[in-house]
C-alpha cells in the first residue's frame, strides 16, 4: 500500500494505492480518515469483510491512513495553518528545518499525536494547547528561540524525550519531573539551564533515576572519558 496526494494535489486528502490480487486499487480518502473508512471503501471492490482485512504498509500492519512527515519543502513554510487541528488521526508531525514563528492553538486538538519535531525553526514560544497533547511521547524544539515552556506540558505523562537543546530557556515548568512520569531524556545543552537548577526542581531524583537506568542500559545517552555521566545540560555557571 502505498500513500500520495489526490491528482489535483488537495492537501486535504490523499489517494491510497493498495495492492490486492496482481492490481493497483487507487482510494481516495480525507486526511483525517482512519483504517476502518479504508477497510470500509475497499470492501465492495475486494469482496473481503472490513473484520478478515490486514492493511500492510512497508512491511508493518497499518495503523492509520493519515501519518504526515512533512508538510512542505524544508525551508518553505512560514506558519502552520490552524487547519492542522482537523487532523485528528495524525501520529506524528515533522516540520523542522523551516521558518515558522509560532504554532497554532489547533495543535492541541491532536490528541493521538506521538512525535512533534520542530527543530530549527524560529519558534519564540509554545501554545498551552500543547498540553491537551496527551499521547506525545517524544518532542524536539531544539535549534529555536524559545525562552520558556507553557506550565501544560507538565500534562503530558506519556512523554519520554524532550529535546530543547540550543534554545534562550533559562527555566523548565515547575511540574514537569513531578508529572511527567515516563520522561527519561533530556537535553538543555546551549540553553541557560544548569545542572544545578535542574536538582531543584521537584521530583528530580525520580527523574535522575529514570535516566541513569536507561543509560545503564546503554540507550542514547552520552558518557564523557572521564566516566561522569552527562546531566542533559551544560557545566554549572551562573545564569546571564
Amino acid at each position: 500500500m502505498e500513500g500520495a496526494k489526490d491528482a489535483g494535489g488537495d492537501r486535504s486528502t490523499i489517494t491510497v494505492q493498495v495492492k490486492f490480487s496482481g492490481r493497483t486499487l487507487p482510494v481516495s480518502l480525507p486526511m483525517d480518515a482512519t483504517v476502518a473508512d479504508l477497510k470500509s471503501l475497499l470492501q465492495p471492490v475486494t469482496n473481503v469483510l472490513t473484520r478478515g482485512q490486514t492493511l500492510i504498509c512497508k512491511g508493518a500492519q497499518f495503523s492509520y491512513v493519515c501519518q504526515i512527515t512533512h508538510i512542505l519543502g524544508k525551508g518553505s513554510l512560514t506558519t502552520l495553518p490552524s487547519a492542522v487541528g482537523t487532523l485528528t488521526s495524525l501520529c506524528q508531525l515533522h516540520i523542522a528545518n523551516n521558518k515558522i514563528t509560532s504554532l497554532p492553538d489547533e495543535l492541541g486538538l491532536l490528541n493521538q499525536l506521538q512525535i512533534l519535531k520542530v527543530a530549527n525553526n524560529r519558534l519564540s514560544s509554545m501554545p498551552s494547547s500543547i498540553g491537551n497533547c496527551r499521547a506525545l511521547v517524544e518532542i524536539d524544539l531544539s535549534c529555536n528561540l524559545l525562552v520558556d515552556l507553557p506550565e501544560t506540558v507538565g500534562n503530558l505523562q506519556d512523554l519520554k524525550a524532550l529535546i530543547l537543546r540550543n534554545n534562550g530557556l533559562k527555566s523548565l515548568p515547575p511540574t514537569l519531573f513531578k508529572t511527567c512520569y515516563q520522561l527519561s531524556t533530556l537535553d538543555l545543552h546551549g540553553t541557560e539551564i544548569t545542572n544545578d537548577f535542574l536538582r531543584q526542581i521537584e521530583g528530580w531524583e525520580d527523574f535522575d533515576e529514570r535516566r541513569r537506568s536507561k543509560h545503564q542500559k546503554q540507550l542514547d545517552f552520552r558518557v564523557g572519558s572521564s566516566g561522569v555521566f552527562d546531566e542533559g545540560a551544560d557545566d554549572d555557571r551562573a545564569l546571564k
